[in-house]
């Protein structure tokens, strides 16, 4: 209930300073602190402005949202990035455990992207399951599902109870 409510709140927080303060700061580069001059004419260097600052402002809510944890999609724009541009080779996605959860019907799971790479394939699984070792006794992880998604990337689901 916690983590919904500041979700909520961190969406709303989010899009009152992504609309609101962009329209703010150009209407003073523009228009002057009391909007008694006309600092810039152009209607087209007005609308560059205010995406410049709808950019940055969305962005900054970005990283406030990854760092506070109520939300991750900062997070998995960089780790989607590290993944295709070669920085690794896979990233751990989520870790879902809920004993009274229907959908996973009480399953610890483990999820991972990992880069297409057939030839090395069961070695980055061997490698995962060796850094997750604690986990895995832990949980008795022992069913793996490889599904391939688009974009050459490796949806790994690893069961257990």
């Amino acid at each position: 209930m916690g983590e919904t409510v500041m979700g909520l709140l961190y969406a709303i927080f989010s899009i009152f300073i992504t609309l609101f303060f962009p329209k703010q700061i150009t209407d003073v580069i523009c228009y002057g602190r009391h909007r008694d001059r006309e600092n810039i004419k152009s209607k087209k260097i007005y609308c560059l402005i205010y995406v410049f600052w709808t950019f940055f402002f969305g962005l900054f809510c970005l990283m406030m949202g990854s760092a506070s944890g109520v939300n991750n999609t900062f997070d998995r724009v960089l780790d989607y990035y590290g993944l295709n541009f070669g920085e690794y080779d896979y990233f751990e996605a989520a870790s879902i455990y809920d004993e009274h959860d229907y959908k996973h019907e009480g399953d610890f799971t483990l999820v991972y992207y990992i880069r297409k790479n057939e030839d090395n394939l069961d070695d980055l699984i061997k490698q995962i399951v060796q850094e997750n070792n604690s986990i895995y006794k832990r949980y008795q992880l022992n069913e793996i599902d490889v599904v391939y998604e688009t974009n050459g990337i490796y949806y790994i689901c690893e069961k257990g109870r």
